[in-house]
């Protein structure tokens, strides 16, 4: 069995905070629990209110030894991206997309570890205010994707912000419950964002939760969630 770690975090590049951040404490953050896989989401070109840029970050994490899987990426802060580490798995290839609009608000690799398998997507759905179809089309077919995962590799992970919550119920929250059909929802029902849980991971069923915890920081006004597994 082998341990390995993922971390998922909305940066909150939109800049709805008020924050003294910068991408080397964002970057200390992140690598401090020395994942595995790293899911970020609301990133763009450059932050809305104190100017940060990707690319910096981009930058500082790979001095940590950390790859990123090229996406079509939005000046605007709503990109979502994935790293990993390369020392400590094999990447085969990029991943391709759940759902044909939103280019930009999906990553995902594929990736092996101990002759196994791992499909690991980075998601931020949109807001249902302002894409309705949109986001209920992104769900059902990410949905489809989780119920037929397992035909085609070993372990699967969905993580990201969904924008929809089962704490202070959200407008297609019934989606969670569907997905549950097929993963298993490994973050606690703690809120992630205000008085509701935005942020999920969600796993195959035969891969082992080791331990898993949401976190708090000082550069976002989403929680990030950690969590250990073992394939």
């Amino acid at each position: 069995m082998t341990n390995l770690t993922i971390l998922s975090a909305n940066l909150d590049f939109m800049g709805a905070g008020n924050y003294k951040r910068s991408c080397e404490k964002i970057t200390n953050f992140l690598v401090s629990y020395t994942p595995t896989f790293i899911a970020l989401q609301e990133i763009g070109t450059c932050s809305k209110n104190d100017m940060l840029q990707d690319n910096d970050l981009l930058e500082k994490l790979e001095l940590h030894g950390y790859k990123v899987i090229p996406h079509k990426n939005s000046k605007n802060p709503v990109n979502s991206r994935l790293f990993y580490k390369n020392s400590e798995i094999t990447f085969i290839k990029k991943l391709p997309l759940l759902y044909t609009e939103f280019k930009n608000r999906q990553s995902g690799g594929l990736f092996r570890v101990n002759n196994q398998t791992i499909a690991i997507y980075s998601l931020h759905f949109p807001l249902y205010e302002r894409y309705p179809h949109e986001k209920k089309e992104m769900w059902d077919n990410s949905i489809q994707f989780a119920s037929q995962a397992g035909k085609w590799y070993d372990h699967v992970i969905l993580a990201g912000d969904m924008n929809e919550s089962l704490i202070n119920r959200t407008t297609l929250s019934d989606k969670i419950i569907e997905m549950e059909k097929y993963m298993v929802n490994a973050s606690l029902e703690l809120p992630t964002w205000k008085t509701r849980k935005l942020d999920h991971i969600f796993i195959t069923p035969n891969t082992k939760i080791e331990n898993y915890s949401t976190l708090d920081n000082q550069f976002s006004d989403h929680k990030a969630l950690q969590l250990t597994f073992s394939i």
